[in-house]
């Protein structure tokens, strides 16, 4: 965590460390008050010990920290499998497509019946090329809502 100023920050691994990993990128900016995710591929086998040099403010401060690169553990454990997780489980039957559950379908019933009423009132009332071109807008609307109802 930087608790200080925004700040470039310069890593390296000393020969030891260097043999068997590398760092990805060795410049960093680091914002204030961020952490900042460094990778390190390691590419070698064995334990290694070695420093890791961080230096900062264009090398006004230096840091070794001691590493110690250790070769995990291979572990014989083992995980016991139920015979019941061999069979599929079955599948769930598929809904019906009858008609939608009508306590949600009235509103939008209702809506649309009141777009349709609408527009076609603003046509009878205006009888001009945009307002039939809205109304026929809103009637495709309608038809696409109360399809897509039907349908789900």
């Amino acid at each position: 965590m930087n608790h200080g100023e925004p700040t470039h920050v310069h890593l390296h691994l000393d020969s030891d460390l260097s043999s068997v990993a590398s760092l990805a990128a060795t410049n960093h900016y680091v914002e204030r008050e961020a952490d900042r995710l460094v990778r390190v591929e390691v590419t070698g086998d064995g334990t290694v010990r070695g420093n890791l040099k961080v230096v900062s403010g264009y090398g006004a401060q230096t840091r070794l920290v001691d590493i110690s690169l250790v070769e995990p553990r291979e572990t014989e454990e083992t995980v016991q499998v139920g015979e019941d997780l061999s069979t599929p489980s079955p599948r769930p039957e598929p809904q019906s497509r009858g008609l939608p559950d009508a306590v949600g379908t009235l509103p939008v019933m209702v809506l649309a019946t009141l777009a349709l009423l609408t527009a076609l009132g603003a046509v009878a009332l205006f009888q001009t090329t945009a307002v039939l071109l809205g109304a026929a807008v809103v009637v495709v609307g309608v038809s696409v809502a109360l399809y897509s109802l039907l349908a789900a």
